[in-house]
Parts: structure tokens; sequence; C-alpha cells
């Protein structure tokens, strides 16, 4: 925690100048933290910015009074084509992409390894409220060994979204009690892998989808490069994430690739019954965000994805759900695998292996920056608390909660999408369970 503040201080202190900044409209928020007098020395200085092409319009629309009021201006650089590739690749060749990245947590080890950006300020710590970011994303995705390099900005989260409303319905209810012999929970949908296929066995080719069309049981990411990787890991970890093991994708003590054992090919051997059975037609080429757009549209029952989804709910131009909604960990398994002895064990309770998978993104200051106070000004305010729960709150930014003061139920209810109480605890309350696992 900041010094002087626990937990219910520092949101309600983050709370109430987001409050005042929503308040003044899109026209964007001034300097942060008093840092007015120290950014108004760099009056006339033009700093670069390249990251996600759905995030950096919405912080610069958040950033106008700041330009204004700092004189320092803050431009877009436009990359076509695969940014991480072309970060990675301005990396190596040490050549200047931009003065200020915000890029993919998932490259992150190999650019901080390379010393390709500045190293993180304690100054600027204190002004983003360090302690306020989740410890997995602030101590371990943003450091290299020892040293800090980035700022969380995002932080990704998979867990399972359901129709909650189909399984409240009591005649649902009774019909999946005599099927399968126990009672669908609409609080926290299925617990296993099993669970979820007999979930989505039940819901396919039912007419409850919009407009009395018949529905599938779940969507997933099933194309090669448009997620298949994350939403495959998501399930293969229920099976291959022993809860006393720390051996996943390798051996720790040989570097011997573990993605052609038992429980990785189970996986996906049961994935791919599970989608030529219960998924939409064509769902071989679904990637991201067909499948979240499947679920909005009314037409699945479950997907396993980022905390976006609870988001996209919301906006009632585009989903048909928003309300309706329920989230829990990513199915668990009582069978796992122990990498170690390679065997199979059954465990008293359902083990789960929440995968946040990506990591979510980071700022960081190019090392081939000429303006790196300026650039430290402009990270200073977009990685304010103020600002990043803005950004987290604009539908269509593409940014999920990476501090705990996002997490405040009133923040969300008031945002400009109005997210029903209720949906609202349970959707910040699946963030934080996975986060704190």
């Amino acid at each position: 925690m900041i010094k002087g503040l626990d937990r219910r201080q520092l949101v309600r202190s983050v709370l109430g100048a987001s409050a005042a900044a929503l308040a003044a409209g899109r026209a964007g928020v001034g300097p942060a933290l008093g840092a007015r007098g120290a950014a108004r020395q760099l009056e006339g200085t033009r700093i670069t910015v390249v990251g996600r092409e759905v995030t950096i319009p919405t912080l610069l629309d958040l950033s106008q009074d700041w330009m204004r009021e700092t004189g320092i201006t803050v431009e877009p650089v436009v990359v076509s084509g695969d940014l991480g590739r072309k970060i990675l690749q301005s990396a190596v060749t040490n050549a200047h992409l931009a003065d200020v990245h915000l890029h993919d947590d998932n490259i992150g080890a190999d650019l901080y390894a390379r010393g390709y950006y500045l190293e993180v300020p304690e100054d600027v710590k204190e002004v983003v409220a360090w302690e306020d970011i989740f410890p997995f994303q602030r101590d371990r995705l943003s450091t290299w060994q020892g040293a800090t390099y980035g700022i969380p900005y995002d932080g990704d989260n998979m867990f399972n979204t359901f129709r909650r409303d189909l399984m409240l319905d009591e005649a649902n209810q009774e019909e999946f009690l005599a099927a399968y012999g126990y009672a669908m929970d609409p609080e926290t949908g299925p617990k296993t892998w099993q669970e979820h296929d007999q979930y989505a066995e039940f819901f396919t080719g039912r007419p409850w989808g919009a407009d009395g069309q018949n529905g599938y049981g779940f969507a997933s990411m099933f194309k090669r490069g448009g997620g298949l990787f994350w939403a495959y890991i998501s399930r293969a970890a229920a099976y291959a994430k022993h809860p006393d093991v720390p051996d996943f994708f390798f051996r720790l003590d040989t570097g011997e690739p573990l993605i052609n054992s038992e429980p990785f090919v189970r996986a996906l051997t049961e994935w791919k019954a599970s989608m030529e059975a219960y998924a939409p037609p064509g769902a071989i080429n679904t990637q991201w965000p067909e499948n979240v757009d499947q679920l909005l549209a009314g037409r699945v029952a479950m997907t396993n994805y980022w905390a976006d989804v609870g988001k996209d709910a919301q906006n009632t131009e585009n989903s048909v759900v928003k309300g309706r909604l329920g989230f829990h960990f990513t199915p668990g398994s009582t069978e796992v695998y122990n990498q170690q002895d390679q065997a199979w064990e059954t465990l008293p309770e359902v083990s789960y292996a929440p995968f946040l998978g990506f990591g979510g993104r980071n700022f960081a200051v190019s090392r081939t920056t000429q303006q790196a106070e300026a650039c430290w000004e402009f990270v200073k305010h977009a990685c304010s608390p103020q600002v990043t729960m803005q950004v987290s709150l604009t539908p269509g930014s593409g940014m999920d909660p990476v501090r705990q003061s996002q997490l405040d139920v009133d923040a969300w209810v008031n945002s400009p999408f109005q997210m029903e109480r209720a949906e609202a605890e349970r959707y910040l309350g699946a963030i934080e369970a996975n986060l704190a696992s």
C-alpha cells in the first residue's frame, strides 16, 4: 500500500479524481498529481507514442487538456501489420520506432533483456501509485533481473463467461438435473471441463437463441493465428498444471518441452471433439473477437475469454446479454497430471489453474528517445490512476483492469455504459479471484 493509505482510502481518492475528470467531459485530463509545473518547463517538446490501435486514440483523446496545459505535443505512430513484430525488429536493429511504447507483455522479456527501454525512475513509480497495481503485473511482468522497465496498463484475465439467465431458468434446471444427475450452478457455471461439455451439450440445438433460433453450447478461438494458442492453453492448464508441481510448459530441471505429454494431448483431443459437437457451424475459423460476438448476439451460452467480454456486453447496440451474464474461473479438473511422477492424480477438490494469457500491456520509454524527460511526464499522466481508470471504462479501448482501484463497483455502475450493479459485482469479483489465485 501507498504510505498512509489503506486500500479503501486509496480507492476513494483515485475514484474521486476520476469522477472529477469524467465530469469535465471528453476534452481530457490535465497533468496528474501536481505535475503541471515540471511539465510546463518542456513546452514546445514533441514526442511520439506507439501502441494498440484501439487504445492510443482513446488515451490521446483523454490527454487533450494535458497537452494544452503542459505544451507537450504527443503524436501517434501508425504501424501497419504486426505491432509486436515491428517493436522486436526495432529492438534488434536498435532503430527508433517511437519515444513511448505501449507494448505487449508477451514480448516484454525479449525487450527488457536487450536493454531496449529506460529503467522506470522511482519518482515516476510514486506518481503513478505503484502499489495500486496488481502485484503479479507490477512485480513479474514489468521487471527484468530486478530492474523495472515497464508500467502495467492492461491486465489480462481469461475466465468463463456464461448465460446466467439461462441457467437460472426453472425448466432448464429441472431438465438438466434429470439428464445429468446434478444441478446447474448459475453462480459458477460449469466447474470442470467435463461439466462444461455437459452444459454445452444441454444448450446446443435448443430454441433459446436470439429471435427463437437454436443456440449452441459455446464459442472459442479455434483459428490458428486468431487466438487459438491462448484458448487451448487455458483449457490444457486444468490438466497440465498440478497445484504442487511448478513444471508446465517445460520440465524446469531439463528444459524438455511438455506440449506432447498426456495432459496437453487430452485437452486438445477433448477440445476438438467439443468444438465439433457443441460450437456453431464453421467454428474452426472463429477467432478473437468473433467468439465474443456470438455470445453478445445471443447465439452461444458460454465463452472462455479475456475480461473484455464483460465490458463489451454492456454495449446494447451490439449486445442482447447486458445484465444476463455470470463469470467464474476457467473450468478446472479433479484429475490433474503430475509431470514429475508422470502420472494422473485424482484430487479431493476441483483444481483451477487460471491462465492470464498474453499478460496485458506495459508502457515503456525507448532508450533511443531524445526527449526522455518529456516522455516520463507523459507516462506519469497516462499511467496515473485517474487516466488509467478512464481508459478502462471507455468502451472499445481494449484495456482491462490492472489496478486495485479499478475494481470499485461504483465506478463501473456510473460508467458511460452503466453496468448493472449485480453484474459489475460478478464481473469484478471474477477478475479479483483470478488475480488472487
